[in-house]
């Protein structure tokens, strides 16, 4: 890919060269519990700037339990090894800036317990679940020098997805160290027929801060931002999924996205709405209150044409991208034809 600022040289433009991942489950074994395993090797080459050569490897062993009460538990003990290689880093100094080669390492052990205890009641055609989680995780703190370089883990959204995780970068070269524990409360009602709906609330806690999330991530202070997702589906014709994120201490909505598609496999229509609210945090990124729609309709077995379309809705904002195309499609091919046009502009871009 091609930047398009002009304030970045393309000489920093990496390339991959390789990317390598290969991941195991074992099965079920003492006590019930198996063994996963991981392992990854990255090479990344700039033309000007840093190299970086990672490769990772890592285990865990997993033990689910079920109490007599209905308490589900999850036992997660797992070890990880992250070895870098980077040449060209620079180094101020009184002299100036220089460069200089570095070899790196660091081990993450860690453990987590995950509790829940869903409560279900049947009903002649469906089911409700009430489900409490709780999961607290453990391991070292501090284990993200400067030293290693973040190419996989510099953007970060904070929700529900990730509210329980071990660990909630997206990549491998941050890792979120300390004590912390996440609740949270899920509702749910399924039909025999398949109609579904749920709702997940949580919040999470963390002894020390972490200052490697974004002052805006929902987890900059000890205590989290509150995070919750609805959705509602109805199978073959209707999906809808809202996410919302609250400020811990104000209770105002800081994120506010909302998907509903409508349709089958001869027309879907999908309408969708973005409201961030940055808080002032960085002023090179405003607020947004975004509404985008896209539709798809069947002209023959193998013909469709499809539409897409979003408007920003705050005092600056206007039309931000318009396009349409056609699309073949059959066993094994599928090809499309389609043209965008996109309204918008960052400083010299």
């Amino acid at each position: 890919f091609q930047a398009l600022r002009a304030d970045k040289s393309a000489g920093l433009r990496p390339y991959v060269l390789p990317y390598a991942r290969y991941s195991y489950v074992g099965k079920p074994g003492w006590l019930g519990g198996h063994f996963t395993a991981d392992a990854s090797l990255l090479g990344m080459i700039r033309e000007e700037g840093t190299d970086t050569g990672r490769l990772s490897a890592g285990g865990t062993w997993v033990l689910p339990f079920t109490s007599s009460y209905g308490e589900v538990y999850k036992l997660t003990i797992g070890m990880r090894a992250d070895g870098y290689y980077s040449n060209d880093i620079e180094t101020p100094n009184q002299s100036g800036v220089t460069t200089e080669d570095d070899l790196h390492g660091r081990a993450i052990p860690y453990i987590s317990i995950d509790w829940r205890l869903p409560f279900v009641r049947h009903g002649k055609s469906s089911r409700q679940i009430i489900e409490p989680i709780a999961v607290v995780v453990a391991s070292p703190h501090g284990l993200n020098p400067s030293r290693i370089s973040n190419e996989d883990s510099v953007s970060f959204e904070f929700d529900t997805t990730n509210l329980f995780a071990i660990n909630r970068y997206a990549g491998l070269d941050l890792w979120e160290g300390g004590f912390r524990v996440a609740y949270g409360l899920k509702l749910a009602h399924y039909t025999d027929e398949g109609t579904a709906w749920s709702l997940v609330f949580g919040q999470s806690y963390r002894l020390r801060e972490d200052l490697n999330f974004p002052v805006d991530s929902g987890l900059q202070d000890n205590f989290s931002d509150f995070v919750m997702t609805a959705s509602l589906s109805v199978p073959g014709w209707f999906d809808y999924t809202h996410r919302i994120r609250f400020n811990k201490d104000t209770l105002r909505v800081l994120r506010n996205e909302g998907t509903m598609m409508v349709g089958d496999d001869d027309f879907r229509w999908l309408i969708g709405f973005t409201a961030l609210k940055r808080d002032g945090f960085d002023q090179s990124l405003p607020d947004r209150t975004e509404l985008r729609t896209e539709f798809r309709f069947r002209i023959t077995d193998n013909w469709s044409a499809e539409a897409h379309f979003s408007h920003d809705f705050e005092q600056n904002g206007g039309v931000l991208t318009t396009g349409g195309g056609i699309v073949y499609e059959d066993e094994c091919f599928r090809f499309r034809l389609s043209g965008r046009r996109d309204f918008t502009s960052d400083r010299d871009a």
